[in-house]
């Protein structure tokens, strides 16, 4: 039950949340539900969240390092209903808005006073986040959905995540058999997307609008940019590489070769090939005269492999795989055999030994690839992937710490398994894949993975932000899975070799705070994170201008 005259209920989720009542200069720590009314303040601490919901029913989510004063709203904003409104003096909050209802809140210490409201029917209702961080243009305020903004101060963006381009992303190399490229994205929008590409003489091309989410299109090799445009608004532009795929190049044996055989029963061949771009994973079938054919399956950008054969006339040819799953066509076939060293008197004629099949280890192609973790996630999720073994039926995939101890275990049909890890101990594992066949023994093989510890982000301030001393300015980055600690550092140079601080601080520090008699000047800081025996890259090195 609210109180009399009261606006709304303040909960605290997690954190440090306090309150101070409009009649009083102490602040006190809340442990319970209790009501708010004008003229209180609320704050939260670096790991605070509060949600407060007023008395219509609506919510709103005081993020960490914020703080906010309850108000009414001001009688010269006609549109507005007669609604309590949140000045956001410091930090983030998530704001709840219904239907065509208007919303009234205030921005910054001087309180500019914004209305915001969707622009279209909804169903349900929707959020927004705004924050007080300034930019270029003001102050910032995010949604996925269109939204009506009334303001006397221009607003950084409306919608940052208009859409999200998924494939090709930006600075990467794109593999195709073929001539066809598949362009896809993702957005919150409900209208009809319109794909943009960027030719080297500048000229835009636009593809017929559509309301899928993805595009085939014809591209030639080279480089390439692409965006996707809705309504008046496109998203960044997305640079990428195109190529083809192609059988390597066979180098050695040289066709038609007749190669001695040794004094063992089976000699080894070495099969090389030209040079492959990164990431491509080499595949080589062998036939015998029988037409019996092995495959041996190779690291990425491997130049060679090893056979052991015995006498016999062999064929053999090659194709790779592409990161993404696209396989090039075969190459042509290449004739080789392994014939008996000449010997000096007459020899009892022997029969050949039985072929041995060449079935490569599986994990020999296996590629760990990390999953984004969300806000505030405690664990590190990766996806396992590997190259199919011709004639295998099912994979077992077990991942074993340093000490042997059991992970995980799965067994699966797919050429892909996802994995979390919940503690930086297994930062350091192994990871064994054993093929299954119906009529050959398993084969397993084991690697030694080492997992890389995910940088810290920076949240705030923005690079390059002049601020004044004594203002309460806190350098703040987020939480990363699996890290104990972080590792801060502010110098007075870019390079960091005169270091002003250098502090380790516990997982729940995720700010540092320079000192408020800090010398006027530019300031340069970055963050990563330390586990036991771990410890991340550095976080991009960001400037700031000290008043």
């Amino acid at each position: 039950m609210l109180n009399p005259g009261a606006l709304g209920t303040l909960a605290r989720v997690r954190g440090a949340v306090r309150l101070r009542p409009s009649d009083s200069p102490f602040w006190h720590d809340l442990e319970r539900d209790v009501s708010v009314t004008t003229g209180e303040l609320i704050f939260t601490g670096p790991t605070g969240l509060a949600q407060l919901r007023f008395a219509d029913g609506r919510l709103a989510e005081i993020l960490p390092d914020s703080l906010v004063l309850l108000e009414l709203p001001s009688p010269d904003l006609l549109d507005l209903d007669a609604q309590p409104v949140l000045r956001l003096k410091t930090g983030a909050l998530r704001m709840e808005l219904r239907a065509r209802a208007s919303t009234s809140l205030r921005l910054g210490e001087a309180g500019k006073e914004i209305s915001l409201r969707p622009r279209e029917e909804v169903s349900g209702s929707r959020w927004v986040e705004l924050s007080t961080e300034p930019t270029a243009r003001g102050y910032t305020v995010s949604a996925q959905f269109p939204l009506e903004v009334k303001t006397g101060e221009a607003v950084d963006s409306l919608a940052p995540e208009l859409a999200r381009l998924l494939s090709p992303r930006d600075g990467i190399a794109l593999f195709s058999s073929e001539a066809r490229v598949e362009l896809r994205w993702e957005t919150s929008q409900d209208r009809p997307a319109v794909v943009e590409l960027l030719a080297s003489d500048g000229v835009v091309r636009a593809l017929p609008p559509t309301r899928e989410r993805s595009r085939w299109i014809e591209l030639q090799p080279g480089a390439h940019r692409w965006r996707v445009r809705i309504g008046d608004r496109a998203t960044p532009w997305a640079a990428f590489q195109h190529q083809l795929l192609r059988a390597p190049r066979i180098l050695a044996p040289a066709p038609g070769a007749r190669i001695e055989l040794g004094s063992q029963a089976q000699q080894e061949i070495a099969i090389r090939w030209d040079a492959l771009a990164d990431g491509l994973v080499p595949e080589v079938e062998i036939q015998d005269s029988g037409n019996k054919s092995w495959t041996l399956l190779q690291p990425a950008s491997a130049q060679g492999a090893l056979a052991r054969l015995p006498q016999g006339e062999y064929r053999f040819r090659t194709r790779v795989t592409a990161p993404a799953g696209a396989i090039s066509e075969w190459g042509a076939w290449s004739a080789f055999s392994l014939v008996p060293k000449a010997a000096e008197g007459p020899q009892e004629s022997t029969a050949p030994p039985a072929l041995s099949p060449l079935i490569a280890d599986p994990v020999l192609n296996a590629r760990f690839e990390p999953l984004p973790a969300g806000p505030g996630s405690q664990s590190l999720s990766f996806l396992l992937r590997w190259s199919a073994i011709p004639r295998a039926r099912l994979y077992s995939i077990r991942l074993l710490s340093a000490r042997n101890a059991v992970i995980a275990e799965r067994r699966t049909r797919a050429l892909k398994e996802s994995f979390t890890l919940r503690s930086a101990e297994h930062l350091q594992l192994f990871a064994e894949i054993s093929a299954e066949f119906a009529d050959q023994p398993l084969r397993k093989a084991r690697i030694a993975v080492r997992l890389a510890l995910p940088p810290p982000h920076q949240i705030r301030p923005a690079s390059g932000r002049g601020i004044s001393r004594g203002a309460g300015l806190a350098l703040a980055w987020t939480r990363t899975p699996l890290g104990k600690e972080y590792e801060f550092q502010l110098s007075r140079d870019e390079d960091f070799s005169r270091l002003l601080r250098s502090r380790t601080l516990n997982r729940n520090w995720t700010y540092f705070r320079p000192e408020p008699d800090e010398a006027p000047g530019t300031l340069y800081w970055r963050v990563r994170a330390l586990a036991p025996g771990h410890q991340s890259a550095w976080s991009e090195t960001r400037s700031l201008l000290l008043r």
